[in-house]
């Protein structure tokens, strides 16, 4: 019974094979290159039902000395197979994991990339509860209004495959002398966790505290309910003070206005900016360079803060780490190879 089995399933693989050979010729044999899988299914009614290599091909549709070789060739693979311990015998499961492989090397690339998103990228006016940024590149949640926790973007991740793949590389870490990646405290992806979220709750705390000097400040935008917004003193004084430069200023008369504000007297608007980013509107050219000496004095201040070196001294350890990480994330890239193993039904064929 079991070999009768065998039989039709071999006899169904073989119509199956016949199907994508080449049509046209004058013979009524096939012509197109033998392939893994039909090397497999002929092995097997060589070796399992001790049939002719006449009779193979009279199945396939194949050359009794085509069927030959094609039936050697897979012997081939399979000695090889025995002679190396981690080797893969089967070369449609040796596809499906080298697939596997490549889906999670992607993930590595954008967890990389994820990992070095500056914090920068958040918005501290609005940092409450938990959300992301604007790629959902890093997320947040602020625990109690004292505790804040940094995410990269992949732990937020969720469409069905990205959560499934996730687990997978997971499970490869875990189970690989790089364990340490996500299982130490005090290196690879928990201590960047941990440093972030200090950082983080440090620089919100300092926010706020600039933006309550700035908000003593007479109000820097005269015309109310734009339909474009400006950046405030506060949201440039933070990264000013914490990468200690210093950018230019200038006050110069607005020229333009989104089309829904044209009707506004121009002559007396004028634009305040540092560097690149709008810090107000002012109604003179004097009272925009009152703003520009209060935005100097307001930097230079917090310069010296004793939370922005707190800050910085955060940000140049989660930098070495990062380093650290990516030196292995490189590493793997660079082998086209995780190393593990995982509950991905494939994996045991790496």
């Amino acid at each position: 019974m079991r070999e009768q089995k065998l039989i039709e399933k071999i006899e169904s693989q073989a119509k199956i094979f016949k199907l994508r050979g080449n049509k046209g010729h004058d013979d009524d044999k096939r012509h197109d290159i033998i392939q893994r899988d039909e090397q497999k299914w002929m092995w097997t009614a060589r070796n399992k039902l001790d049939w002719s290599y006449a009779k193979i091909g009279s199945t396939f549709g194949r050359d009794h000395r085509t069927t030959r070789k094609a039936v050697e060739s897979y012997e081939n693979v399979k000695r090889v197979a025995k002679q190396k311990p981690h080797a893969v015998a089967d070369p449609f499961a040796s596809k499906l994991y080298q697939e596997h492989q490549s889906d999670m090397l992607h993930l590595v690339e954008r967890l990389s990339a994820e990992l070095e998103s500056p914090l920068s990228l958040l918005r501290l006016r609005s940092l409450k509860g938990r959300g992301t940024n604007s790629n959902n590149s890093l997320g947040w949640q602020v625990e109690d209004g004292k505790s804040v926790c940094l995410y990269y973007g992949l732990e937020l991740a969720k469409d069905p495959k990205t959560k499934i793949l996730r687990g997978y590389l997971d499970q490869h870490l875990h189970s690989s002398s790089y364990h340490w990646l996500i299982d130490a405290e005090e290196k690879g992806i928990k201590k960047w966790t941990r440093l972030g979220g200090e950082d983080l709750k440090m620089r919100t705390i300092l926010f706020h505290q600039m933006n309550q000097e700035v908000e003593k400040l007479p109000d820097p935008n005269p015309i109310k309910n734009l339909p474009w917004g400006t950046e405030t003193f506060s949201d440039s004084l933070l990264e000013a003070a914490l990468e200690g430069r210093t950018f230019y200023y200038t006050v110069a008369p607005v020229v333009r206005w989104p089309d829904d504000a044209i009707n506004i007297d121009l002559t007396r608007i004028f634009k305040v900016q540092y560097g690149a980013i709008e810090i107000g509107l002012t109604t003179s050219e004097a009272e925009g360079a009152q703003y520009v000496e209060w935005h100097k004095q307001l930097m230079d201040k917090y310069k010296e803060d004793p939370t922005v070196k707190a800050i910085n001294q955060l940000k140049t350890e989660r930098e070495l780490v990062i380093k650290d990480i990516q030196e292995v994330f490189i590493k793997f890239v660079v082998d086209k190879y995780i190393p593990g193993k995982c509950n991905y039904e494939f994996c045991r064929y790496g």
